[in-house]
Order: C-alpha cells, then structure tokens, then sequence
C-alpha cells in the first residue's frame, strides 16, 4: 500500500486577488503540487476579496489573515512548510512548531529592526534555504541551492511568425517609478517609426501619458490597461520585442520567460537575475543606460540567428512550470527522508 504524500503547507505574504509575480507563482506550486497528491493549504496575509467569496477553481484551501491560534494549528497539521520568501508575519509559528521547512528566497531583504533581523536569522537556520536566482543566493547568508520560477506554457506560447508581427516594441507590468518605464519611451522617441505597447497600471501612469504627449509619440506608444494571461499572450504575438527597462536589481523576472515563450525577442536590465532569466538569447543593456537602452532595442529589431532560436527554446524548455514544482517536489521528498 502506498504511503499517503506528505501534507504542505505553503506560506505565502501576499497571494490571489493580489497580482503579481510571485503571487502567481505561489498559486502555481500549490495547483503543482496538489495534482502530484498532496494534500495542499496556503496561508497567507493577503483578506479575502471583497466580495467574500472564494475562488472555486482552486483545489485546495486558503487560510487568510488567520489569528494566532489558527497559524498555530496551520503548522500543527502540516507535515512539511514552504515559505515562499520569508515574513515573519505568516511564518513565525515555525519558531513554536517543529516542522522541516523549505524557504525560497524570492526578493531581497530590506533593513529591519535588530529583533525582526535576529528572527528571520532564526528561522533560516532551521530551513532549507532556496535562492529563486543566483543574485539571490549571493546575497543570503546561506544557500543550499538555487531554483528559477518557471513560466506556464499553456499560457504563453508561440503563435504568430515573428516576421508577421505589425509591433514592435511592448512592456508589461506595473507602472512604478523603479520599473524604467520612463526610460523605454524616451528610447522609442529617438527610434523613429516605432511603436510600444505598455500592458500594465500603476502610480505612474499620469506622469507617463504626459510624457509621451509632450515628445508627441502618442500615435506610436499605446496605454493597454491591466491584462489578463490569455490576453497578454495575444497581444506579445503582435509585436516582435519585449523589454524590461527596470533601473533596480530584479530578482529574477519570469516576465522575461513569458515574452520568449510568446515568440518575442527580449529586452533585459543587467541588473540582479534579470539575464539569467532572459538566457543565452536575451539583450542584456545596463540599468538606467538610456543609450544602451535604444542601441539594445534597436539590434533586437534584426532577424535573429537560427542556433540562438534553439537556444531559446532549450532555455525555455528547462523552465516550464513543471520543473518549478518537480524541484520542490524532490526537495520535499528528501526532507521527510532526514
């Protein structure tokens, strides 16, 4: 008789209806890891939707902004913990609970109190340590390995020819001041006849729409909005170019993932995981370098050479979804194994 698969508890800060990367990726290694046979259960610190009312496509439950008592039975009934980056605010039952746990590093950690410091220092030396990009890893005060998101390929995929694209240059995601928004319309003014698709909201925004009216580009760059997965796809298979402008150190950036997957030459920042996601056939410019910026955009503009498509392609194939959640799968494995 088979064994029954150990039961997860995935411990997520922010989670659905909050957007963003690792969001999507929480919720990704829970459906992952369910359909495998665990019994799965996500806690989390982000309330419940407005309206109450649960998503019914998910196959597991979700414990949000639970009290003390109801973190400390989460834990209780978990054989094994995933932290997916470390806060102290979901995962402080660990300290009162003895259960293996695996912490996956997924962004940096800003300067805290010596009390939170000491803490998190606390429970990482009880964990396994999971850096999502060897930039990460470099900056943990230890690391037991290393394991890139992935990136969901019945979502993202390869539908129009890229000589048959009618765009050329898009960007997707928020629209902060630390994302280089700013400096990707700057570039496409000094690119004559090219346009640019901004797919993405934020504080931004207004600030932006008046720059582009002032270099009088408006009938070359194009406000799209908040998008979801099945529309992000279609829109990348328009255009030939995806660039990630940010003037920060981004810790990984799956985006760069998705925009190959749809068949988009991409446009990286050197800074931080960002070239490790983008691969072998990624154009990598320095962060803030608006020169570098256009001179990148302009050379992804050119056919790309044949042998650099299948390393594309092998690239991406190493970094489907499916490998994200088997490597934590295997890790859990040997963990209940100790």
């Amino acid at each position: 008789m088979t064994a029954p698969k150990p039961r997860v508890l995935i411990a997520s800060y922010a989670f659905w209806p909050s957007l963003g990367g690792l969001e999507i990726i929480a919720e990704q290694l829970a459906r992952g890891l369910n359909a495998r046979g665990h019994v799965v259960e996500v806690l989390t610190a982000t309330p419940a939707p407005e309206a109450q009312v649960e998503r019914s496509d998910l196959p597991y439950p979700v414990l949000r902004s639970p009290g003390l008592w109801a973190s400390l039975m989460a834990f209780r009934r978990a054989d094994i913990v995933i932290s997916k980056h470390l806060a102290l605010r979901t995962c402080w039952p660990i300290l009162l609970i003895r259960r293996p746990l695996i912490i996956w590093h997924a962004t940096w950690y800003p300067e805290e109190r010596r009390l939170n410091r000491y803490l998190r220092k606390a429970i990482m030396h009880r964990a396994r340590n999971i850096g999502n990009s060897a930039a990460i890893g470099a900056s943990l005060d230890h690391c037991d390995g290393m394991v890139h998101p992935g990136y969901d390929d019945s979502r993202f995929r390869n539908e129009v020819p890229w000589s048959e694209r009618d765009m050329d240059f898009a960007y997707i995601g928020r629209l902060g001041a630390e994302k280089g928004v700013d400096l990707l319309i700057e570039a496409v003014a000094e690119l004559p006849g090219t346009t640019l698709s901004i797919i993405g909201s934020g504080s931004l925004e207004p600030q932006l729409r008046e720059r582009v009216e002032a270099l009088e580009i408006s009938d070359r760059v194009h406000f799209l909005g908040r998008m979801e997965a099945k529309e992000i796809n279609a829109a990348l298979n328009r255009h030939k170019v995806m660039v990630a402008p940010s003037r920060y150190d981004e810790p990984f950036g799956t985006v760069a993932l998705e925009g190959q997957a749809a068949g988009c030459r991409v446009v990286v920042s050197s800074g931080g995981g960002f070239p490790e996601a983008a691969g072998p056939g990624g154009i990598v410019f320095t962060n803030g370098d608006i020169d570098a910026l256009r001179d990148a955009m302009q050379q992804a503009l050119e056919p790309m050479d044949s042998r650099l498509s299948g390393d594309i392609d092998r690239h991406l194939e190493s970094h489907r979804i499916q490998s994200f959640v088997a490597a934590f799968s295997d890790m859990i494995t040997a963990a209940m194994r100790r």
